[in-house]
């Protein structure tokens, strides 16, 4: 392949197109669903009780849930501005959901030993696990291999 043919590919592929365009949707959504989500949850009747029964998991989780947050909205920042460390900030971002559920479950088995995990990881957070998961085994290759990203995310 030619010079001429080196840059001509890299302005194709060049640019938020093709499958860059579903993670620009995940970008945009995924933290406004986050953060939707978190409001409700810390809006709960029962979370001043949660809150005085068990302050330091209650901190802690609500200190991992404003980190994921902070950097979701970095990682779509990154993604925005074509930011050459997007698709690294990516992979920790699709990696850290699940495995944040998965480890404040755990926080709350060692508090509270006579929890099952069934009780703590209902259907709902089984899916939420489970699509996670799936996102992370399509796009976490994808970041690592597309022509596209690597001619995108140069900044």
């Amino acid at each position: 392949m030619s010079v001429i043919d080196n840059a001509t590919a890299a302005k194709e592929y060049k640019g938020i197109n093709g499958w860059l365009v579903l993670v620009a949707l995940g970008q945009v959504v995924g933290p406004v669903r986050l953060i939707a989500s978190l409001y409700e949850y810390y809006n709960q009747p029962d979370i001043g009780a949660s809150f005085q029964a068990f302050p330091m998991l209650v901190g802690i989780e609500a200190l991992m849930n404003t980190g994921y947050v902070a950097l979701m909205l970095a990682c779509t920042i990154c993604f925005f501005q074509k930011r050459s460390i997007f698709p690294k900030l990516f992979i920790w971002e699709v990696v850290l959901g699940p495995a944040l559920i998965l480890l404040d479950a755990l926080m709350v088995m060692a508090m509270l030993p006579s929890t099952n995990l069934d009780k703590l990881i209902d259907a709902e957070t089984a899916k939420d696990v489970g699509r996670s998961v799936g996102v992370a085994v399509i796009w976490i290759p994808y970041m690592l291999v597309s022509k596209r990203v690597k001619a995108t995310f140069v900044n």
